[in-house]
């Protein structure tokens, strides 16, 4: 590793806080999200939602625009939301979000390079 590395990596991991868990009444799993983006192409919701649901997994997605430029993000799992199997399916949801309906600026709160995602190597 060099200097350069070093410094690049100086104070990770950051603190950053998964969306809230809900276990609902069928023993299945809710996860909420809020993500700010600098704006938001709300006529892709839709699409956005369909392309990441992955029905197979237990992974279903809908997105509820807030504002101009919020996302309520609503993750409904057939098993608890942090299963390992769920993080890359969480952090490809938010690829989709932020190529096709507005760039991310923050994701519960917490700044978007903050999230594996988008930390630059």
């Amino acid at each position: 590793m060099t200097h350069d590395d070093d410094a690049r990596w100086s104070g990770w991991p950051k603190p950053t806080r998964w969306g809230e868990l809900t276990q609902l009444p069928n023993g299945h799993w809710r996860t909420t999200w809020q993500i700010a983006l600098e704006s938001l192409d709300a006529t892709r919701v839709e699409d956005v939602a369909a392309t990441a649901t992955h029905r197979d997994a237990g992974f279903a997605v809908e997105l509820t625009p807030h504002g101009q430029s919020d996302l309520m993000v609503t993750i409904d799992t057939s098993r608890w939301g942090q299963e390992v199997d769920y993080y890359g399916l969480t952090y490809e949801l938010f690829r989709l979000i932020d190529s096709r309906l507005g760039r991310i600026r923050f994701i519960q709160g917490s700044p978007r390079e903050w999230w594996s995602p988008f930390v630059s190597h």
